[in-house]
């Protein structure tokens, strides 16, 4: 019911906006997202969920409005090849986070309470104090390398579809205090989260952007990942596979929705109970399936 809503919505967004706009409106082709272009110095874009880009001269700056406060995080992203039609485009991706303050500070600003410990019981009960897994003060670097490559280039517009490769790993190095317990949440935070409770985390996800219509495009993403296991944890498997389709709408001339779907394929340590030819009970491990709608507003100026 929930889904049927959502693309009920999305088709009558655009048939009022992105179709009846269209003569209205000189438009180019809607730009394709999250690929190794960098923004161009002046430009910027930002949305509910997705991080603020600021283009800058020779390079890109992304920062997460929600997590500033709590959790800084700043990446840049700077261009190794020119952005010619019909060719590969290279870009590096370094990093920083210092996330501590928003794991030790309580809602709305941070998470003390829901995926970390809050520490309350044990403020207060000087027994108590060692057994609570406050989190410590951590930094979070970050490498990575974009690489994309346009087909379909005309005179009017940009490439038609864009293939884009992307590697990173992050870690989170403890420097004070206690280490994190795992976050054992849902698969999208677990993933993204991974390097703030000091594990490390490696990805490589494959993309590819097909334009459908002038307002319209389609993206399809793979994306496989390398998680550290938490100590004593050798159980888990380290492994986690990923897959989104979703669907990017121009609805203004500087604003576009997105709507998709991302499925997980991860290990949950979740067991399975089979019979025995003698009657009895067997427990074995099976992977955990999970499946999370995606919803965005973006504007780019």
């Amino acid at each position: 019911m929930v889904a049927r809503i959502a693309w009920t919505t999305l088709i009558a967004l655009l048939a009022n906006t992105g179709i009846a706009r269209a003569d209205s409106f000189n438009y180019t082709h809607l730009q394709p997202r999250e690929t190794a272009k960098v923004l161009a110095p002046g430009e910027w874009q930002v949305g509910v969920f997705n991080p603020l880009r600021l283009g800058l001269d020779w390079l890109e700056v992304d920062v997460h409005p929600l997590l500033l406060l709590a959790a800084p995080q700043v990446d840049v992203k700077i261009p190794l090849t020119a952005s010619l039609p019909d060719a590969w485009q290279w870009t590096a991706q370094v990093g920083l986070g210092v996330p501590t303050l928003g794991w030790r500070l309580a809602k709305p600003f941070g998470l003390a309470g829901d995926l970390v410990p809050s520490c309350k019981v044990a403020e207060h009960a000087a027994a108590s104090a060692a057994s609570c897994q406050r989190p410590g003060w951590l930094i979070v670097p970050k490498v990575g390398v974009w690489a994309s490559r346009e087909f379909g280039h005309s005179a009017a517009s940009d490439g038609y579809s864009v293939l884009t490769l992307h590697a990173e790993i992050a870690s989170g190095f403890s420097f004070s205090g206690q280490a994190a317990p795992p976050l054992d949440a849902w698969a999208p935070v677990d993933i993204q989260l991974a390097p703030y409770v000091g594990r490390t985390r490696a990805q490589l996800r494959v993309a590819y952007d097909q334009l459908l219509m002038p307002w319209l495009r389609l993206r399809g993403e793979l994306g496989g990942y390398w998680i550290s296991r938490p100590v004593g944890d050798d159980a888990l498997s380290t492994l986690t596979a990923s897959v989104y389709v979703g669907l990017d709408a121009r609805i203004t001339a500087h604003t576009r929705l997105t709507l998709g779907a991302m499925a997980y394929d991860i290990d949950r340590h979740q067991q399975k109970t089979e019979k025995t030819s003698e009657g009895f009970d067997t427990y074995t491990y099976v992977r955990s399936r999970e499946v999370w709608p995606t919803l965005d507003f973006i504007w780019s100026y």
